[in-house]
């Protein structure tokens, strides 16, 4: 005769529930959307049956079998009468709600997806929960948490396919001999939501000594807790109160259980965990104090969970809310990337306020974030490394909690610089001019002028290297809606490339590729034309040798 170990198992378990359940009686009657979501009325199962007791599934539930080798559906009273009448063991209907569960038996794998596909609002919140045991009988051991994998979805589109793109699903969870209570929530994108139960037995045939079971109870559909966060946009640096709330849609059958509150920074982008829902000591806090660093932008999260009322019941799986989401700048601080005049991000620059002891380090990537102290007007400096020259220090305005942009450009110098007067802080010496070109402190990126060009003007100039490889001009530039560059890279025969730039009403950085070879000895320049109408400015100009790599001409974003 077979002997089915897990009976005594279910005695002993369903015996100790049902002392807890005698004790968790709480109000009301949730507003459960799902049609036979605790499992108490059900269908044949395509008219089979197993050695004589009807197989059964879920009335309301669509019932797709993937992959099976003798897999049979019960609802969980035939299926103690079945293992009572054929093998002679102690009746039990094994279920933790109502009168019944959902019940799956096979010795051999086996994986099926429950469905069930329902009317909702778009654009609200909805969380799908409930229970599930599996009881693996492998020929070894009694318990095996790798071998039946569970876990649900939902499709927010209103899908059928459990297989689709659309449907967001929990992680797999293979805990065997113990309820688990899978949840999750989701935003309605339409006016139907396809919920789904998928089960997965990966194991081999277990022999006729034992059967491998999954039992089903006691799902919910139905609208999610709603949090509400307050942060605020922007702070100035230090202690900043963040707190939340949130709505219990049907406040007479749930409650508030807590909340799940994490946090990050743009430095490290890791989330940081404030605090989970089911920690006694402070999952139910609504507030806490972040220490704001300077020039960064926090982003903070909370999602709530609620219980069967007053305080929670074994039987009914808790549900979360959606995550809510918002973002913080911390101002009073300047913040950018130092870069080579290529683009290329450079590390352990100092950065610092001119004329003060404050003072950064440039990162990885050339990312630097400067505290100012306090609003104001400052000027902000770099110092030179590696034989690149910093530009002159730039004015930057820092207004109550915002923080400044500025991007820091360092150049050759000597005889790796083919240009001169490359700021154009005084006058226009050393540069050929032809129009209405001249030094202007209405714009600068960088100390306190720039080249003005205006009505077709042009600006050129020319150097003699040795051995210079792959020359490369690189600028800043800031022109009005209407205006543009002209720009020609000039060789010992005359122009080899020509580019043309589009109106750029913000700074920005511009690297332009000669194409002169890895070694260039000879004259080489650059010649900067208007086009178009309104007003062009340029600053920090460098024709140095380009990086190892070819690249195209790129613009990167600036200030």
């Amino acid at each position: 005769m077979m002997t089915y170990k897990y009976i005594r198992l279910l005695l002993a378990t369903v015996l100790g529930l049902a002392v807890v359940l005698a004790v968790a009686v709480g109000p009301g009657v949730a507003a459960n959307l799902l049609t036979n979501g605790n499992f108490e009325l059900f269908q044949s199962y395509n008219g089979a049956n197993w050695r004589g007791y009807p197989e059964k599934y879920g009335q309301g539930w669509s019932l797709k079998v993937i992959s099976e080798d003798g897999l049979h559906f019960m609802d969980s009273d035939t299926f103690g009468q079945f293992i009572a009448g054929v093998y002679g063991q102690p009746y039990l209907n094994y279920h933790i709600e109502g009168n019944y569960s959902q019940v799956a038996a096979s010795r051999r794998a086996f994986h099926y997806v429950f469905s069930q596909t329902v009317p909702v609002s778009a654009g609200q919140d909805y969380a799908f929960g409930g229970k599930i045991v599996s009881f693996w009988k492998g020929p070894d051991n009694e318990i095996d948490h790798t071998k039946i994998l569970k876990r649900i979805g939902i499709d927010p589109t209103g899908g059928a396919d459990y297989a689709a793109a659309s449907v967001q699903w929990t992680g797999w969870d293979g805990t065997d001999n113990a309820w688990i209570s899978p949840a999750l929530a989701q935003t309605a994108q339409s006016g139907q939501m396809t919920v789904f139960i998928e089960i997965n037995n990966t194991g081999g045939d277990v022999g006729p000594a034992y059967l491998n079971t999954v039992f089903i109870d006691n799902f919910k559909l139905e609208l999610a807790p709603v949090a509400s966060l307050n942060l605020p946009a922007q702070t100035p640096p230090g202690p900043v109160n963040v707190s939340w709330s949130a709505t219990i849609p049907d406040p007479s059958f749930w409650s508030l259980w807590g909340y799940d509150v994490e946090y990050k920074d743009s430095v490290s982008g890791v989330w940081q965990t404030v605090q989970t829902h089911d920690d006694p000591a402070n999952g139910a806090s609504t507030s806490f104090t972040l220490n704001a660093q300077a020039g960064r932008t926090y982003t903070v999260r909370v999602r709530p969970w609620q219980e069967r009322a007053p305080s929670g019941d074994p039987a009914t799986t808790a549900l979360p809310g959606m995550w809510q989401e918002k973002s913080m700048v911390v101002g009073e601080a300047v913040a950018g990337r130092v870069m080579n005049h290529a683009g290329l991000g450079l590390s352990g620059v100092t950065v610092s306020v001119s004329g003060t002891a404050t003072t950064t380090t440039s990162t990885s990537g050339g990312s630097y974030v400067l505290p100012t102290g306090g609003t104001g007007t400052f000027r902000i400096q770099a110092v030179g490394t590696g034989g690149l020259v910093a530009p002159p220090p730039a004015t930057v305005t820092v207004t109550a909690g915002n923080t400044a942009a500025l991007d820091i450009t360092l150049r050759p110098t000597g005889s790796a610089q083919a240009l001169t007067n490359n700021d154009f802080e005084t006058d226009l010496s050393g540069w050929n001019v032809s129009g209405t070109a001249d030094v202007s402190t209405a714009e600068q990126h960088s100390g306190n002028s720039s080249l003005r060009l205006a009505g077709g003007a042009v600006v050129s100039q020319t150097g003699v290297v040795t051995g210079m490889a792959r020359p490369l001009l690189s600028f800043w530039y800031k022109t009005d809606p209407a205006a543009g560059l002209s720009v020609v890279i000039l060789g010992s025969t005359g122009p080899v490339q020509t580019y043309t730039l589009p109106a750029a009403t913000s700074w920005t950085h511009v690297t332009l590729e000669s194409g002169l070879g890895d070694s260039y000895t000879g004259s080489v320049g650059a010649q900067l034309g208007h086009t178009g109408t309104g007003k062009a400015f340029i600053d920090e100009v460098s024709l140095a040798a380009g990086p190892w790599k070819t690249f195209l001409p790129v613009i990167l974003a600036g200030n």
